[in-house]
């Protein structure tokens, strides 16, 4: 009894550690494969999917008399 109450509990602790250390291994890969690519150059109406950004439309108010 004493034995599942300790190992439980260890093995999800250890369990939970290597996933942790997995996914900030995994973050920095993917921050250091996005500094050695560098990015494509896009204008201002597009989005960094590639696709053009919707215009909006600007209303400017008349002047007050």
């Amino acid at each position: 009894s004493a034995s599942i109450r300790l190992g439980l509990p260890y093995s999800l602790a250890v369990i939970s550690w290597v996933m942790l250390a997995a996914v900030i291994g995994r973050l920095a890969a993917e921050d250091t494969s996005r500094e050695a690519a560098p990015e494509t150059a896009r204008s201002e109406d597009e989005s960094p999917g590639g696709e053009s950004a919707p215009q909006t439309e600007v209303f400017r108010q008349a002047p007050k008399p």
